[in-house]
């Protein structure tokens, strides 16, 4: 780089520190994007349908950590050079007694850093604590059916009380089967939806996390507009520049991120356009149920239990036909919602894919230069920006708004479950031998391996 090197030293010492301060901010980032960005909580349910996504976001994350790293490796090269050029002009100078050694050697861990601050108001690194704040509690954002609530809670003692008379009858010789002891919310809504509410929390992190980016961005801008004012002369606009670049790169990769948010956003709509269109077909099943339910306390009253077990020894499996016959009703609903799964995972397999093009973070992070620390500043590396801006504007993604053909398949079928369209049988293409995915508990996901019930 070269040029002239002009020393303001209350103000060299306070850009110094003010550089090690917007360094460690990328670890304030990169928490906040593992622990909130991409947490699987809203999909840690085994056998899910959006399983795709899940499994994309634990790469993402590291794909993040990796930009972060090789980042701060290259920007604890600038301090250094910053670092040994103080240092030599201090030694001849002889104004103040700093040991900037201290900056010097075994930094490839920012937080190691030690602190300096000296009485100087100089900088102001704006803090991102505002803008990393932890998304809030989601919620519906669609009208459900008024039913579900009701269906949803009254389907437990339901489901038991079928259950229980179910073995009543089985005592007679037949083989009824019995429903699952699943809450219809863990036992078919999250494993095929997802937990929309909590995807909505990701849309919401990724959103603050851009907002992060454009803040820090932002001090990478404030650096460089002081740094003349600290190293005086062409080094000085040089070195504004080399920062200046930092903030380029920097801005590129939050607008990366957030595009991301408008994935995640997608990915919850979706995931409530889903749990909304099975809970209507629930609401049928509970309707079913509770005909059933009725059916059945008939045929165990006192004197219907009489004539009933008198029928069963009688004709066997005839006198319980239509109860298996009302079971089976059950079971093809059921089905019917699982036979979702293939469209939703293929849905789900797009938007992993648009989330995948967040890594190209990583080749904009190699738009930064390269440093060598041991010639101090004016040996840093010129930089090109408006070369470096096409280079940032020529890794495109791939993001689209517009409905992809598996959205579209999705669609259709979501409307043909929640009975949108009377001439389309909703439980066309289920086989006869589906079968129906346990998941895990209801808000704390398992990680037990699913079983497998055959109704």
């Amino acid at each position: 780089m070269g040029g002239t090197l002009n020393v303001n030293w209350p103000n060299a010492t306070t850009l110094l520190q003010s550089m090690v301060d917007v360094g460690m901010q990328a670890g304030e980032i990169d928490t906040y994007f593992n622990e909130h960005v991409v947490v699987t909580t809203g999909l840690d349910y085994p056998s899910c349908a959006l399983k795709p996504i899940g499994d994309q976001l634990p790469a993402l994350g590291e794909a993040f950590t990796w930009t972060r790293n090789r980042y701060q490796k290259r920007w604890v090269k600038v301090i250094e050079s910053f670092a040994v050029s103080m240092r030599d002009v201090e030694r001849t100078d002889g104004e103040l007694s700093i040991d900037f050694g201290q900056y010097l050697g075994g930094l490839g861990n920012m937080p190691q850093i030690p602190d300096l601050y000296l009485n100087v108001e100089f900088l102001d690194v704006k803090s991102l604590e505002e803008k990393l704040t932890p998304p809030g509690e989601g919620g519906p954002t669609m009208k459900h059916d008024a039913k579900w609530e009701t269906a949803a809670s009254g389907y437990d003692a339901t489901r038991d009380a079928i259950n229980e008379a179910i073995g009543h009858i089985n005592s007679l010789g037949v083989n009824l089967p019995k429903l699952p002891e699943k809450s219809l919310e863990e036992y078919i809504i999250y494993p095929l939806a997802g937990n929309y509410a909590q995807l909505q929390g990701n849309a919401e992190a990724c959103g603050h996390c851009s907002g992060a980016f454009t803040e820090w961005a932002g001090n990478f801008g404030r650096l460089a507009l002081k740094a003349p004012a600290a190293i005086e002369g062409q080094t000085g606009v040089a070195v504004a520049g080399h920062l200046g670049l930092y903030g380029t790169v920097m801005l590129a990769v939050g607008q990366a991120v957030k595009q991301g948010e408008n994935v995640f956003d997608a990915i919850a709509k979706m995931s409530e356009k889903i749990a909304v269109q099975v809970e209507k077909a629930l609401v049928k099943l509970t309707t079913k149920l509770t005909k059933l339910l009725s059916k059945l306390s008939s045929k165990l009253s006192p004197l219907g239990w009489i004539w009933f077990a008198a029928e069963v020894l009688e004709k066997g499996w005839q006198a319980v036909t239509d109860i298996y016959d009302d079971i089976m009703d059950c079971k093809e609903i059921i089905q019917a919602c699982f036979g979702l799964a293939e469209e939703i995972e293929a849905w789900a397999q797009v938007m992993a894919e648009s989330l995948e093009e967040m890594r190209k973070m990583k080749e904009m992070v190699e738009q930064l230069p390269r440093a060598d620390s041991d010639g101090g500043l004016p040996a840093l590396p010129p930089i090109d920006l408006p070369k470096v801006e096409k280079e940032l504007g020529g890794i495109t993604y791939t993001f689209d708004d517009e409905p992809s053909e598996e959205e579209d398949e999705l669609q259709d079928r979501l409307d043909k479950l929640g009975g949108e369209t009377d001439t389309d049988d909703p439980f066309e293409d289920v086989p006869e031998d589906a079968v129906i995915l346990a998941p895990g508990p209801l808000g704390v996901p398992s990680t037990s391996t699913p079983t497998t019930v055959n109704l």
